[in-house]
């Protein structure tokens, strides 16, 4: 019967295709990041349910970009994963391989001290920089963690980052959400070894299968370490730590649920070098290679998903794998039953080079008569013979990239022209030199390779065509990011590409849609990008000096250069306002919230009359012997040792307002949107300390940052305004207002109220609304279903207001037999 059902399944899905073939190609409108889901299978049991998705993400690919699990930039995406951002030790260390003392940030007592500490470093009084760096040496050693990790959730119907807060002691959700986070530790080193979250609804999500790490610092031959020498210190001797704990089962209240197996793959290394330049005369440079950071990584593989009830899992998906030549594992065949997805790949090798990468060429079902079959085109490729082809992307070891680390087929060598901002802290000090036009503040200039954006190449390796079993196809066409560069107030290119337009076709051309997308602040020809990075890349940083050059020289000498970018800091260009426009179906502007973006010298949170709570990083400079001179050294953000910022990407990309336009350009509606915290965020203190070495001058370099926890915007009114006729100047409007719990900020009240005066108002009370004492069933029930961490919605009533008369309707859902006692 089972066999009958899949292959019932297979015979529907084709039936779909051959009427109404569809784009699966969307766009990220915040970052115009183009994106394609082709759903594959649900696996579903009792309450849970998993999908399998072929998923492709393209903002662009790098050189040094690797293969994900079905090939460059395309992944099938099920189960999930918490992973780690390493800030510093890991978390949960106790000891490095030599068997040192490495206490990470679990296991230290660091973050009162931190939160203590108040920088009096103002820039000009080498005695307050004194009192700093006598409290940083009293109070922290680089054996003992100062920066929390990152914890990343994804899993489906779970979505959050955490991190520990000394002060629980435990996990914190950066953005708040009612959910029970226990990790669980090996008992000899103190390893995180799984999690286990529990959701607002009793869904019990285990990630109990992580992947090995070993990192390890080993010094380059000759090397004098005098930079990011506490990372040296910390791996010299290797540390392995566990990240990725992939998601093992999901289980209702009842114990019905998803089971996800999985395969141990063969390790991979990869080594990332620290090599600085040193300044002379006349622009000259010298390299001064530090040390590699070489890691080692076991991988997980995914097997099988089953599904899980009382009795033994019941096995549904297996899949199978490839090992690529870049040491990457392909999937090769995901099956279900008698219905097998097959995903072919083509060797695909950079022009000039044997350097060969695996693209996704096509997938479909084998063993089953559906026309599910997907082929795949990518810019800059060329076919040499059967399934082989050459692309203008370069190899992973090609100089020629921009400042991004894109491709751009031009660019001679990898140390970067910059410009040098002497005095304006509100400025960063280094900036990549891309304008001609470059503003007053960025006096002096370094030599080095222009390693612009080409337009031409940067595209080289990404999904650029869709084809369509049953007749049609997609065509993606992009063009460069771009955003407006605030001291010289032009547009500059950077950061990736961006979708231009989407073309879907059918098998006449007379069904043909297009898409077009502008990224501008109004659609006049010469309007500036609303694009704002979020950081920029950094190149360099000021190192003590006491010679006597000037000019240019003196800036050189005094400068310590890279060819790669020295900030862990995203570098995402996002988008302020965006018109989608398409064709015969008129256009649709989008306005989004984008504070704390590079330039930004202060932000408040997006909630009416918030104030304002971020501010950018400050790196401290503070000398370690008063009595000499140090030259142009001083406290500055977007600098050594290049702390990241405090979070606010849950601020960031909020809709402010939907307006609507039809062919003409002549408005037809427009949305605005209001938000509200949940609460006033907890701040966990962070602290990056590193020495700053010029001969016989040393600068102890410090920065104190937040990580912002427990958090979050709530939507508070959505007022929406809909015009009567094309160019009307009347309209009727709508305007729903919302309320939350103070606890665990549940949606307890909508009012909306229209243009006729009319209130609709919904009233929701939940679970742990109610106090849960006495016998009464229903209490019993309720105190039951808390245990479970379940809050669901148990009163509902309605009131209707039409002429100043109201009316109630109620609702109460009854709890008591729904569910087992817990005991």
């Amino acid at each position: 019967m089972k066999q009958f059902l899949l292959f019932a399944c297979c015979m529907l899905s084709g039936t779909i295709q051959l009427f109404a073939p569809k784009s699966i190609v969307d766009v990220n409108t915040l970052n115009g990041s183009a994106s394609a889901v082709i759903p594959l299978e649900v696996v579903k049991r009792g309450g849970v349910s998993i999908s399998v998705n072929l998923v492709y993400y393209g903002g662009g690919v790098k050189p040094k970009d690797v293969e994900m699990n079905a090939g460059i930039g395309w992944s099938v995406e099920t189960g999930g994963q918490v992973s780690r951002q390493l800030r510093g030790l890991p978390d949960d260390c106790k000891k490095d391989n030599s068997n040192a003392t490495m206490t990470g940030w679990i296991y230290n007592t660091n973050q009162s001290k931190i939160n203590s500490f108040a920088p009096v470093n103002n820039g000009t009084t080498c005695a307050n920089e004194t009192t700093d760096i006598n409290y940083l040496t009293t109070n922290f050693a680089s054996n003992s963690d100062t920066e929390p990790d990152i914890f990343n959730v994804s899993a489906p119907g779970l979505s959050c980052q955490l991190v520990w807060d000394q002060n629980l002691p435990g996990f914190r959700p950066v953005e708040y959400q009612d959910i029970v986070v226990t990790p669980s530790y090996n008992a000899t080193t103190g390893a995180i070894t799984g999690f286990t979250i529990v959701n607002d609804q009793g869904i019990k999500y285990v990630f109990s299968s992580p992947e090995l790490v070993t990192m390890k610092a080993v010094i380059a031959a000759g090397a004098t370490i005098n930079y990011f020498k506490n990372t040296y210190n910390q791996f010299v001797n290797g540390i392995n730590f566990n990240d990725n704990w992939h998601l093992t089962s999901v289980t209702d209240i009842n114990g019905n649920g998803v089971g996800i197996s999985y395969n141990t793959g063969q390790p991979r290394s990869g080594s990332d070098p620290i090599v600085l330049y040193t300044g002379g005369a006349s622009g000259s440079t010298t390299k001064i290679a530090q040390y590699n950071i070489v890691r080692t990584i076991t991988p997980q593989t995914i097997n099988v998903i089953s599904e899980l009830f009382t009795g033994d899992p019941f096995p549904v998906l297996t899949f199978s794998w490839n090992q690529w030549a870049t040491g990457q594992m392909v999937i090769n065949n995901v099956t279900m039953g008698p219905k097998v997805y097959t995903f072919n790949y083509s060797y695909v090798t950079s022009s000039g080079t044997n350097f060969t990468r695996a693209f996704l060429r096509n997938v479909y079902i084998s063993g089953c008569s559906s026309p599910f079959n997907y082929k795949f085109g990518y810019s800059g490729e060329t076919l040499i013979s059967n399934n082989n082809y050459n692309t203008t992307l370069g190899d992973s070891t090609t100089t020629k990239v921009d400042y991004w680390g894109y491709y751009n087929g031009i660019s001679t060598g990898l140390l970067p022209a910059l410009i040098v901002n002497p005095a304006n802290s509100n400025y960063a000090r280094y900036a990549v030199n891309v304008s001609s036009t470059v503003g007053a503040d960025y006096t002096n200039a370094l030599t080095g390779n222009s390693r612009s954006v080409n337009a031409s190449n940067i595209n080289a390796g990404s999904l650029n065509k869709i084809y369509y079993a049953a007749g049609g196809n997609t065509t993606i066409q992009y063009e460069p990011n771009d955003y407006l560069d605030v001291p010289s107030n032009t547009t500059i290119q950077g950061g990736g590409i961006r979708v231009k337009s989407i073309t879907d076709s059918a098998v006449t051309s007379a069904t043909t849609m297009v898409r077009n997308y502008k990224y501008k602040t109004s659609l006049l020809i010469n309007a500036p990008s609303s694009g704002k990075p979020v950081t920029l890349p950094q190149f360099a940083f000021t190192t003590p000096y006491s010679g006597t050059a000037t000019g240019n020289d003196y800036w050189n000498y005094s400068t310590i250069r890279s060819e790669t970018d020295l900030s862990a800091e995203s570098h995402s260009i996002m988008y302020e306002y965006v018109y989608e426009i398409q064709s015969g179906a008129g256009s649709k502007l989008t306005q989004f919230y984008l504070p704390a973006m590079n330039w930004d010298n202060s932000a408040a949170p997006a909630c009416a009359s918030c104030a304002t709570e971020w501010t950018p990083t400050m790196n401290y400079a503070g000398r370690t012997n008063c009595a000499s001179s140090y030259g142009p050294v001083k406290n500055y953000t977007g600098s050594y040792p290049f702390a990241p910022n405090g979070n606010y990407d849950f601020e960031r990309g909020l809709p402010v307002k939907v307006t609507t336009f039809d062919e003409d350009q002549t408005k037809a509606s427009e949305t605005s949107y209001t938000y509200q915290r949940t609460a006033t965020p907890v701040v966990i203190p962070a602290l990056e300390i590193d020495n700053n070495i010029n001969g016989s001058l040393t600068v102890k370099a410090y920065s104190k940052y937040g990580i912002y926890t427990s958090t979050g915007e709530l939507l508070g009114t959505q007022t929406s305004l809909v015009y009567d006729s094309p160019g009307s100047s009347t309209f009727k409007t709508s305007s729903v207002t919302y309320a939350y719990n103070s606890t665990q900020h549940k949606l307890i009240q909508q009012s909306t109220t229209n243009s006729d005066g009319s209130v609709l108002t919904n009233n929701i009370k939940y679970l742990k609304d109610f106090t849960t004492s006495g016998t009464n069933p229903d209490v019993v029930a309720i105190s039951n279903l808390k245990i479970l961490n379940i809050n669901m919605p148990v009163e509902t009533y309605q009131q209707v207001t039409t002429g100043g008369l109201p009316k109630r309707y109620r609702l109460r859902l009854p709890v008591s037999g729904l569910f087992p006692s817990v005991g």
